[in-house]
């Protein structure tokens, strides 16, 4: 317990205490306020009893005090605090909890609050070598009196500086104290603070732990305080970093009591593994393998799910549901995998090992040998060709639904089949898998050619685009080859100099994973010379993070890397020494606590959960053919494995069957060995926006006091865990960071993930009271996106201010006030500098409309258009020959879709299409002017999706291009690209005078964008409609928490979402991005002007906006009222290939160049600026979603 570790229980009071105590009597602790009794009789304890029952209304306490039932709590210690001569410990206890109790809403507060200081008073003068008194007064007086707070707070870190709680608070306080003081005293007393800090950090994360976080945000702080604005930014950025690879933050309630101000009851560990030695060896088939087999891998050549059948009931060109009725993002339960085949080389030729007609395991030649070349290395890697065809929805709706199997399917059953990446010979061969012959066959070129040897060969998304990648080692150093549309025309690309690699390295092996827990990939190099970690900072940047490597260590051979320690972190573990080093947050690998024990020279070590208990063991097999090694690896109760005969040889470990079952299959074995006596749960994959197969991304199981991590690599997994038989949380985070999570698994099943397509990331929403609820208005701010890259190097340069047409109906008074809900529900964070509503008075009879698009510089200027004359479109019909007339004649949510949508990686996209629209002339007579009023919805892509485009050839983002009649039967562009609406249900105003041709009114859009159309008419009449516009500013705004709407399907399309604001998510979609937000409650100065002290908002946050509807001219008879809301400020998403996407920070302002910004460019750091972010920035990321591992606060 906390307060366990005490000095001297007879120590008499120092003269040395720098300030006067209390000495009350004994006899007060007793003798004060009454508490209510339990009702049960406890037995007394006597003095000098420490085994008898003080120990148990000890432990009693300290177990309420967990659950937070502290009157319960305290009634335990009343026995021993009223003996006659009670333990120094006892009154601490006893204060602690009556300073807890007078601070809630307790009958009494006060009087238990004058105890409270009364007893921790008296045991600073009996205990004055113990910190835990003179932590819980400092803390107690820091809330409202520095000075009277100081000496304590002191004396506490005399006597313990290394309590991270204790320094953190000392240098809080001086840091405050240094405001009110003389220049030369507040210098020396900050100087002070910044020595605590220092000193406290440079201790490291790995025994500070969660502790890390809030001491960082202080120094950042204190630092802002010496004007040393990029140090304090460095320390934000080290903070947000470990918060966003699974560092939680301290509660409010953590960080007042600390270790020293708790009755701190013994934390369960992350997972709790027993090993099992029981398991049953036996033959499963027998097995006749080529000789010299040099290596041997289980895997699924060619994955397939149910026959399919999709009907497009609705006409809307999409399937309305997947190949077994079910929503698309739903689970397969005992869900069909087809068994895993081995696959191994020779040195010259690649083999297939599968069961023959009689059961019997043979082997034939996959990939022939070529002369006397040598396979130096090969991968077996999903392209995807197969997702790609069934992506596009074909054929023509025109009042027909239509129910087929997959485009280019012969039997209607889906299928992600497996090419093989060769290397030998110093190129690079990919060789395609035809599953109606089973056999493979190369493509006519090379794909990359490379000098010298290559020695190891591994595929992952590096790009985050979704495909995969291929990533070289040899004594050429490194080969980065970039997938730019393999799976079509296009082909790889060598990308190796973005990983930043010396020409002159060799290196033996590699090895992708998230080393750090940021969600991205990352890439370990090594061989005998040394290792190289190349750590992924997005966007096609790379950066060496060697140095968090063990010095000591040698990398001749691979190490194992897995989560040894189940602390949500990937760990090494090295064969030639057998030492674990543990990943410490990310930060650096520190040496383990477990023994070491080499693998020995000619073994291939493998780690795998060969026993099924859910933790990481390695195993190998000896000269004998014997399988051993060690079981839970990093655990108390590691035990060797007991040794079972598999044959001689490389080997593979996997559930070959699918029956949930391990089988152990080697390249000297005469039988394929059935491990039985332990099940598991096998996980298949079904990636939709990332790749087919998963690779990538990171599973995470807890089952009880269980938790374990997978990387994934391509093939499903066999997930253990020990007795238990319930998974409790199975959860995929996908490579594109969307979460996904299966509650309550049972054993001995089979469950295939299916990816959620969906909308992540695109802009906040708006609801607006229309005298019944709060109406989902549309998105907002969509037209200001930071860092996001339309291509490669191509940042769209953001629009930071917008105008959002709000009709009357859907915003009434309330009170006597307008109330508007602005809510951030994606994965994003927004930046809101100004918000004002604009009352716009209008003729009935007109209309009007914002002249507001997303469109590149120049922006549009600000504008209301006004509208009294229209004319619709007599025909509208697309390239494909559907007609849209009707759809587009009113605003109607009846949508028009002229489009093929692309599904998965290119979601957001759709084929090149052509809407033409055709108007009567007789229409156009006397026509005052010609403006194109087009209400669209746009189904955002994302900035993964439009790097993908750019470098894939057959697809681009092209947006609307208006194009008239060439004069010889065809169409020729009339401009540049128009734009297009920027969210749902947004109009957009395009002067078409000098462009439509009155005589011949005809017009066309073409575009390769996902945009719905609700209505497209013609004005045609002039802008001068009067019109009144009245512009009144917030009187309230309040900012809180809030939670997520559950979005609603519209249209028989799953993905187009809707929202209501009373029907909301009971689970979290995301968490927020690290960083410090605004502190709820409220905010109106922040939205008054625009300054760059705006409102930071997170996932889950919400602010409601008031106008004072009295503030607004009475209305004239016969006109109508609608409102624009302007709107300043800007959203960043977290997608993978968003720049500075992976923070609240680095902080947006209006006269930046762009996003980001250069080194030369910073946030404003005027002392009203830098009192903004201290005062007001001050709520920590929220956590929505908890993860699995739970690392105590300390390591």
């Amino acid at each position: 317990m906390g307060v366990e570790v005490m000095g001297n229980h007879h120590s008499t009071r120092s003269s040395l205490r720098p300030f006067a105590g209390i000495v009350v009597p004994l006899l007060l602790l007793g003798a004060s306020a009454n508490l209510a009794s339990c009702g049960k009789t406890e037995p007394q304890p006597k003095v000098g009893d420490p085994t008898g029952a003080v120990l148990t209304a000890r432990e009693r306490a300290a177990a309420l005090f967990a659950e937070e039932r502290l009157r319960e709590a305290r009634e335990a210690l009343e026995p021993l605090v009223t003996l006659e001569r009670p333990d120094p410990t006892d009154l601490l206890r006893a204060g602690i909890l009556d300073l807890e109790l007078g601070g809630s809403f307790t009958a009494g507060r006060e009087e238990l609050t004058a105890r409270a200081l009364e007893s921790l008073e008296l045991v600073t003068a009996l205990l004055p070598e113990d910190p835990a008194a003179f932590y819980v007064l400092g803390q107690y007086y820091y809330d409202f009196d520095f000075e009277l707070a100081e000496p304590y707070a002191r004396r506490a870190y005399e006597l313990a500086p290394d309590d991270p709680p204790t320094a953190i608070l000392y240098g809080k306080l001086l840091t405050d104290l240094a405001y009110d003081m003389e220049p030369a005293q507040a210098d020396a007393t900050l100087a002070e603070a910044e020595q605590v800090f220092e000193r406290l950090l440079d201790q490291g994360v790995e025994f500070l732990g969660s502790w890390t976080l809030i001491a960082l945000s202080n120094y950042a702080n204190l630092l802002l305080e010496l004007e040393r604005i990029d140090d304090s930014a460095n320390a934000r950025d080290r903070a947000r970093t470990l918060e966003d690879r699974g560092l939680t933050r301290p509660s409010t309630t953590q960080i007042r009591r600390g270790d020293l101000g708790a009755l701190l009851f013994p934390q369960p560990q992350g997972s709790v593994a027993r090993p099992r030695n029981d398991l049953e060896p036996g033959t499963a088939a027998a097995a006749s393998f080529p000789a010299g087999l040099r290596s041997l891998r289980a895997l699924t050549l060619s994955e397939r799910a149910h026959p399919i059948s999709i009907a497009d009931v609705d006409e809307n060109l999409t399937p309305d549901r997947d190949y077994e009725g079910r929503p698309a993002g739903t689970v397969q339960v005992d869900a069909h995998l087809d068994p895993q085949q081995l696959v191994g080389d020779d040195g010259r030729a690649l083999w297939l090992m599968r069961p023959s007609e009689d059961g019997a395991w043979r082997g034939s030649v996959i990939v022939p040998a070529e002369g006397d070349g040598e396979i130096e290395a090969w991968e077996a890697i999903d392209l995807g060709e197969d997702r790609g065809e069934r992506e596009l929805f074909e054929g023509l709706s025109q009042g027909r639904p239509y129910a087929k199997g997959l485009p280019g399917s012969r039997d209607g059953v889906q299928r992600s089949d497996l090419e093989l990446a060769v290397a030998r010979a110093g190129v690079v061969e990919l060789w395609q898998w035809s599953a109606p012959a089973a056999s493979y066959s190369p493509r006519l070129e090379p794909i990359a050619s490379y000098p010298g040897r290559c020695e190891s060969l591994v595929t992952c998304d590096v790009d985050h685009d979704g495909d995969l990648d291929l990533i070289l080692a040899g004594d050429f150093g490194a080969r980065l080859l970039r997938n730019d549309g393999a799976e079509g025309s296009g082909g790889f690309t060598d990308a190796t100099q973005q990983l930043g690699l010396h020409a002159s390295a060799k290196f033996t092996w590699v090895i992708p994973e998230d080393f750090d827990s940021d969600a991205d990939v990352d890439l370990l190099f090594g061989g005998p010379a040394g290792a190289f970690l190349a750590s992924s900072d997005r966007s096609e940047r790379w950066s060496d993070a060697s140095a968090k490597l063990p010095a000591s260590a040698s990398w001749a051979r691979a190490p194992l890397v897995a989560d040894f320690d189940a602390d949500g972190f990937c760990d090494l573990w090295l064969p030639t020494s057998g030492k674990l080093f543990v990943n410490s947050y990310g930060e650096r690998f520190i040496s383990g606590d477990a023994p070491a024990f080499p693998a020995p020279a000619d073994a291939r070590p493998q780690a795998v959960d060969i026993d099924l208990d859910g933790a990481w063991d390695v195993v190998w097999t000896d000269a004998k053919g014997l399988l051993q090694g060690e079981l839970a690896l990093a655990f108390d109760r590691r035990a060797a494995l007991d040794p079972i005969q598999v044959g001689t040889g490389h080997f593979v470990i996997s559930d070959l069957d699918r029956d949930c079952n391990h089988e152990v299959a080697s390249a000297g074995g005469e039988q394929i060995v059935r491990l039985a006596g332990c099940q598991g749960v096998q996980v298949g994959f079904k990636g939709v926006k990332d790749n087919p197969r998963g690779v990538g991304g990171i599973l995470h199981v807890r089952a009880g006091d269980l938790y374990t991590r997978r990387y994934l690599r391509g093939e499903p997994v066999l997930v253990g865990a020990g007795e238990r038989e319930t998974l409790d949380v199975v959860r995929m985070v996908w490579p594109n960071g969307v979460i996904q999570s299966e509650l309550d698994v049972g054993l001995c099943g089979r469950r295939v993930l299916e990816q959620i397509e969906g909308l992540i990331g695109s802009c906040p929403f708006l609801y607006t009271w229309n005298g019944t609820t709060y109406e989902f208005v549309t998105d907002v701010i969509g037209i200001t996106p930071l860092g996001l890259p339309m291509a490669p190097g191509q940042l769209v340069p953001p629009d930071h201010d917008e105008y959002v047409l709000v009709r009357g109906e859907q915003l009434v008074p309330k009170d006597g006030f307008l109330e508007l809900q602005f809510t951030e529900e994606l994965r994003e964070v927004t930046y809101l500098d100004q918000a004002e509503l604009i009352a716009v008075d209008h003729p009935v009879g007109t209309e009007v409309f914002p002249d507001e698009r997303f469109t590149f510089p120049p922006f549009p200027t600000p504008h209301t258009h006004t509208v009294e004359r229209l004319a619709l479109p007599i025909r509208a019909v697309d390239d494909r020959g559907n007609d849209w007339t009707a759809s587009l004649a009113a605003q109607d949510m009846d949508l028009a879709k002229p489009f093929v949508p692309h599904r998965g990686q290119f979601m957001g996209l759709a084929a090149p299409h052509a809407l033409e629209l055709e108007f009567d002339p007789a229409d156009l007579e006397g026509a005052e002017g010609l403006r194109l009023l087009m209400c669209g919805w746009l189904y955002w892509t994302d900035a993964s999706v439009n790097v993908a485009a750019a470098r894939h050839p057959g697809y681009e983002f092209i947006p609307p291009i208006l194009q008239v009649p060439d004069g010889q039967g065809g169409w020729r562009d009339a401009g540049p690209p128009i734009g297009f609406p920027a969210g749902k249900t947004k109009t957009m105003v395009v002067d078409v005078a000098g462009i439509l041709d009155p005589a011949d009114p005809r017009i066309r859009i073409f575009s390769t964008l996902r945009l719905y159309w609700d209505a497209i008419r013609l004005a045609t009449c002039g802008d001068d409609t009067e019109r009144v516009e009245t512009r009144i500013a917030a009187s309230s705004a309040k900012l809180w928490e809030r939670g997520f709407s559950c979005p609603i399907y519209l249209d028989g399309d799953e993905r187009l979402e809707w929202f209501e604001w009373d029907n909301t998510e009971c689970t979290p979609r995301w968490n927020q991005h690290p960083g410090d937000y605004t502190r709820f409650g409220d905010v109106l100065p922040l939205v008054e002007s625009v300054d760059d002290m705006f409102v930071i908002l997170g996932a889950g946050d919400a602010l409601t906006l008031r106008f004072d509807a009295a503030k607004l001219p009475e209305l004239r008879e016969g006109w109508r009222r609608d409102y624009l809301l302007f709107l300043d400020g800007w959203a960043k998403d977290r997608d993978p290939n968003t720049y500075e996407a992976l923070y609240v920070e680095p902080l947006p302002f209006h006269a930046m160049s762009g996003y980001p910004y250069g080194a030369d460019e910073h946030f404003p750091d005027s002392p009203a600026h830098r009192e903004y972010q201290r005062t007001w920035n001050t709520r920590p990321a929220k956590r929505w979603i908890e993860p699995l591992a739970s690392p105590s606060l300390r390591r």
